[in-house]
């Protein structure tokens, strides 16, 4: 069963944007510290329309996945018979073909909704677009007060949210990148991580414990009374 017109494509470029990535190097363009990787994959990043939170009785369909270097969880490209397309962040559970009424009763994953009509204890994430957006991040809502509610983030420390504030039921899905095992340090440059040289190893002029015939460290200073 198809949920959308003829004029869909698979390609949306029109959502991402690019992405500067200056790790590592000085306002000259200099490199400054050498542990910091290239991050080839990371020229571009996903955009989040906030629409979605003014239309309450729309019907959304959930099209394809597709996975974002900049974030760990999958994205889910999302079909409204009102906006067109959107993409949210995709949670544990959510299926291609799977239907989705934000705003209502009903309290699904994916589904976003005012904070004051989710009940306690329910897992929510990605909070005003700020806050429980890492891969099995969820905050809880703890109470609810006259004025505000509290919720409790994945740091265990809870914060008050006013009542405009919404979020999506659920928990942060496990993208590829988290199964993905590295056998080697090439592909740990790629995403940032640069293998780290031991200061003994080094010559004298590049590091104060380089030089000498030993490969020890240094003793530990002993500590004063």
């Amino acid at each position: 069963m198809k949920v959308f017109d003829k004029k869909f494509k698979n390609n949306f470029k029109y959502f991402l944007f690019s992405l500067s990535w200056n790790a590592g190097r000085d306002n000259k363009g200099r490199i400054c510290s050498y542990r910091k990787g290239s991050k080839l994959y990371k020229k571009n990043y996903l955009f989040f329309s906030k629409k979605v939170f003014n239309i309450k009785s729309s019907i959304n369909f959930v099209v394809k996945f597709i996975f974002d270097f900049v974030r760990n969880p999958w994205n889910a490209l999302i079909y409204n018979n009102i906006i067109g397309f959107f993409y949210i962040i995709a949670p544990i559970g959510l299926y291609v073909n799977a239907k989705l009424n934000n705003f209502g009763s009903i309290f699904k994953s994916g589904e976003v909704n005012y904070i004051f009509n989710i009940p306690l204890n329910y897992k929510i994430y990605n909070i005003n677009f700020v806050y429980s957006r890492s891969s099995g991040c969820s905050s809880l809502v703890v109470s609810k007060k006259s004025n505000y509610f509290e919720i409790k983030l994945p740091s265990r420390t809870i914060k008050k949210f006013c009542f405009e504030s919404v979020g999506f039921i659920g928990i942060p899905s496990f993208g590829p990148k988290v199964f993905h095992k590295y056998f080697k340090a090439g592909f740990n440059k790629m995403f940032g991580y640069k293998s780290k040289v031991r200061g003994v190893a080094k010559n004298p002029v590049d590091h104060p414990h380089g030089g000498g015939e030993g490969k020890k460290s240094p003793p530990i200073a002993a500590k004063s009374p």
